[in-house]
């Protein structure tokens, strides 16, 4: 937490005297920002990851005495891809996918969770800041296996929020976002009542987008 209170200063220091990113028609925008996924946030972080890779051991202790110890393996990534289709106006494709596994031999657990859908993105730029509205979809799935068991689930969610981007330079933007999150999770297999859980989640995410391609960067909007 601390690193990333650090980090979130130093861009924000370092913006307030660059010059905008350029978000002009014909750009190719890259993205990572952080995921609403959920996974086992014990273990991997949750939505506090742009790209993550873990090795863990868990344990369980007590008074009477310890239990046993298992390793845990977890994974995330979330990039995105967008286009600017006119001045100030992205959309593309955000892909998220998170892995866990615990457990070695009959008892080994892996929970895997995959999900893309689109964004739109709207830039208001400022002279210093560039704020913008976005809304997002996600749809995919998530798979829980245990030995010999598994399962499956249908996982959708939508976000829609309000942010600002923080120039670094003419191709680079760090980002702070706020918003509201609904996730539905459904089991796909034995589900005769269309049993679902529906999660509404007040999120706050970051990011780092490169902006590429276009005509040539100019310093006014």
């Amino acid at each position: 937490m601390k690193k990333s209170l650090f980090l979130i200063s130093v861009v924000c220091i370092l913006g307030i005297s660059t010059l905008n990113a350029q978000i002009e028609k014909g750009k190719i925008l890259f993205g990572l920002s952080t995921s609403s996924n959920n996974l086992y946030s014990m273990y991997s972080g949750g939505s506090a990851n742009f790209f993550h890779l873990g090795f863990s051991t868990l344990k369980t202790k007590s008074d009477i005495g310890d239990g046993n110890s298992e390793k845990v393996r977890t994974f995330n990534f979330s990039p995105r891809f967008g286009y600017f289709i006119t001045k100030n106006l992205a959309a593309g494709l955000d892909l998220n996918y998170s892995l866990l596994s615990m457990g070695t031999g009959s008892s080994k657990e892996t929970i895997s969770m995959f999900g893309i859908g689109p964004f739109i993105r709207y830039y208001m730029p400022l002279k210093k800041v560039d704020p913008f509205v976005e809304v997002e979809g996600s749809f995919g799935s998530s798979g829980d296996k245990y030995g010999e068991n598994n399962s499956k689930s249908s996982v959708n969610s939508f976000l829609g929020g309000v942010g600002i981007a923080i120039p670094v330079g003419d191709k680079f933007a760090f980002d702070l976002m706020g918003g509201y999150v609904t996730t539905t999770m459904k089991d796909k297999e034995n589900n005769p009542n269309n049993a679902r859980t529906i999660l509404g989640t007040v999120a706050f995410k970051v990011g780092f987008h490169l902006y590429l391609g276009g005509s040539k960067a100019t310093e006014n909007k």
